[in-house]
């Protein structure tokens, strides 16, 4: 939500965001960029983050708990997608830089892991129809291929 104020800030009820404005002094440290969304994200910066929150490496904002190991980046930094994830090894792929993607975005033909690892383990495919196919089984962190007939 963004509310500002113009003039000076009462800074026993506001916060004074660092491009300008005042927000209320209970929305810092809230998860939430209230001083101008992100492009000032002063009112979430440097924060002691509750024990249902995460904080941010590099820029020490702080995020729901809910938001690390989601697929999406809320960190600029991305460690809220690198922090210790576990995967889920039955539908997501463990990259070897670490951090987890859905198993199905494994080849392809996208790098989703930041290496390039759920693209670079990926064996040549036959053309359906031909004497076989190639199937790209998810076994643990390693991928199998395994050849059937049609």
């Amino acid at each position: 939500m963004f509310l500002f104020f113009i003039g000076e800030c009462d800074l026993e009820t506001e916060f004074a965001c660092a491009e300008g404005g005042c927000i209320n002094a209970t929305w810092v440290c809230d998860g939430q960029y209230d001083c101008f969304g992100e492009l000032d994200a002063s009112d979430e910066m440097n924060c002691v983050c509750t024990e249902d929150q995460f904080l941010c490496v590099d820029s020490g904002i702080c995020i729901p708990h809910d938001y690390i190991c989601d697929y999406y980046y809320d960190c600029s930094d991305y460690s809220d997608e690198l922090a210790n994830c576990t995967c889920d090894l039955e539908y997501e792929f463990e990259c070897e830089s670490g951090g987890c993607i859905n198993g199905t975005w494994v080849c392809d033909g996208e790098e989703d892991c930041f290496d390039g690892s759920d693209e670079s383990v990926c064996g040549t495919t036959e053309t359906p129809g031909t004497e076989g196919r190639n199937l790209l089984h998810l076994l643990g962190n390693k991928l199998e291929s395994i050849k059937f007939h049609s």
